[in-house]
């Protein structure tokens, strides 16, 4: 395999050199081989090149994984268009250039998914002038989730995406045989990575319209956020489904260490990871190991990848590391401190090289002149039983600056939640006491269900509350 990076123009002999392995299967149970694969692969690109013109750069607004989009996201990287991955959930008012969707989209010329398949006639689209097919540095612009701050478009060579790819192999090999779950979206670096590590080894994709299937899918690595884990430790299936596999990858957020002692003592294979979009994905995750404090840690830093701590910060470099971010007026550097990206989370590595991420930068406020880490009261909350998700944001406060409010999710089965006096009480056994939050609240429907809760969002909501109120909230 070696430290050689593939080039995007070797996409289909890569693909065509795993022959018979099964490369995709979809959620109705359609098996797609490599051979065929990289047939499809050519095929779809003849017709991206008789459709999008000239164009260079494309647009892909993606609403769940399927056999179709792996297969069109393959074919732009082999023509080396740069490919704008966003959700279906997008306002239009951010679309630009060459469309490709699920559907149409409302005012937007759009090349319908459907049509690079079936070979229908498409609408004459209006889109920026293609470069002759020259090597662009940067292959994908991915948004970050902008959950503390706005949203960016991060620039990622295909030599990020391939080094990332290739890194988390020697920590998790995922070759001839292995099935991956994908219910990840593809338009987050997160689901994008597992198209990048089938090509190092040739594993199988399972993609599947929900991680909530798993019980019912054969699969052998999935990759999930902690409160997927939470819920699947929730009921028997779930726990046995997640016995069965070979590996968990769980990162996107700081993992509850009681849900880590669960999985710990059902002997259930988590390996915690830590990564970003400016680093293609994974930068730490933890070996294979049953050393329980470690388990609290991200892990260790990945082949490809270096580290290092500036004044408490967590700071990343190597081939991993993205070119900047993609603005109106082009790409814009990232910011390096001492040659390495400073990420804004706050961490440290113990004796063995494992990471602890204790929070983020740009969520720390000051209350009565003390600081406080969000994730640490959130850390607290998910101790106290039933408690799925937590979410703590500062509000401002006349006499301390700022003060916590935090908001909550419990177990379906919990039908009356105690209430905030109790869980406050509760919260003094592991929190100092002008850290306890000044209300505990339910978190609002319209944040539910979402992979990652936008703090601005929820603190602007918490904001509003006590503005309604006329005081600041008390319990």
């Amino acid at each position: 395999m070696g430290n050689c990076v593939v080039q995007p123009s070797e996409i289909v002999d890569r693909i065509r050199r795993f022959g018979s392995s099964v490369a995709l299967v979809s959620p109705a149970g359609e098996v797609i081989r490599y051979a065929a694969l990289a047939e499809q692969v050519q095929q779809v690109a003849a017709r991206l090149s008789e459709l999008l013109g000239s164009a260079s750069q494309v647009t892909c607004v993606i609403e769940r994984p399927s056999i179709p989009w792996v297969v069109t996201l393959y074919a732009l990287m082999w023509r080396r268009y740069q490919v704008r991955l966003l959700s279906a959930q997008t306002p239009l008012m951010l679309l630009q250039n060459k469309i490709i969707a699920d559907r149409p989209l409302p005012k937007t010329p759009t090349i319908e998914l459907s049509t690079l398949f079936t070979g229908r006639s498409a609408a004459r689209l209006i889109g920026q002038e293609r470069r002759q097919h020259q090597e662009a540095p940067t292959l994908t612009l991915i948004r970050t989730s902008g959950s503390s701050g706005e949203p960016k478009d991060v620039a990622l060579s295909f030599a990020n995406h391939w080094f990332s790819a290739l890194g988390s192999h020697q920590n998790l090999p995922f070759g001839e045989g292995d099935r991956w779950l994908l219910s990840l979206p593809l338009y987050h670096v997160s689901g994008l990575s597992l198209l990048f590590r089938a090509l190092v080894a040739g594993g199988t994709l399972v993609l599947a319209d929900s991680w909530r299937l798993l019980p019912k899918l054969s699969v052998d690595y999935v990759s999930f956020v902690p409160l997927q884990l939470a819920r699947l430790l929730q009921s028997t299936e779930g726990i046995q489904a997640l016995q069965r596999l070979k590996a968990v990858l769980l990162g996107g957020a700081a993992a509850p260490q009681a849900v880590l002692e669960k999985a710990f003592r059902l002997e259930i294979p988590v390996r915690t990871t830590y990564g970003l979009t400016e680093t293609a994905s994974q930068v730490t995750t933890l070996p294979a190991t049953r050393d329980f404090p470690k388990w609290l840690s991200a892990g260790k830093l990945l082949p490809y990848r270096r580290l290092r701590i500036i004044n408490g910060e967590i700071c990343v470099a190597g081939e991993v590391l993205a070119s900047g971010y993609w603005t109106s007026s082009g790409l814009e550097p990232l910011p390096l401190r001492e040659g390495f990206f400073p990420t804004g989370d706050i961490g440290e590595l113990d004796a063995d090289g494992f990471l602890f991420v204790r929070g983020r930068r740009d969520t720390m406020f000051q209350s009565g002149g003390v600081k406080i880490f969000p994730e640490e009261i959130e850390k607290a909350l998910f101790r106290i039983p039933g408690i799925t998700g937590a979410w703590v944001v500062p509000v401002a406060h006349p006499e301390y600056g700022h003060r916590p409010i935090a908001f909550v999710e419990w177990e379906k089965t919990m039908v009356s939640p105690p209430s905030e006096s109790v869980l406050r009480k509760q919260l003094r056994e592991w929190l100092d006491r002008y850290k306890i939050p000044d209300r505990i609240l339910p978190l609002p429907a319209e944040f539910r269900g979402k992979m990652k809760v936008p703090r601005k969002a929820l603190q602007a909501y918490a904001e509003q509350r006590v503005k309604q109120e006329g005081r600041f909230p008390k319990t």
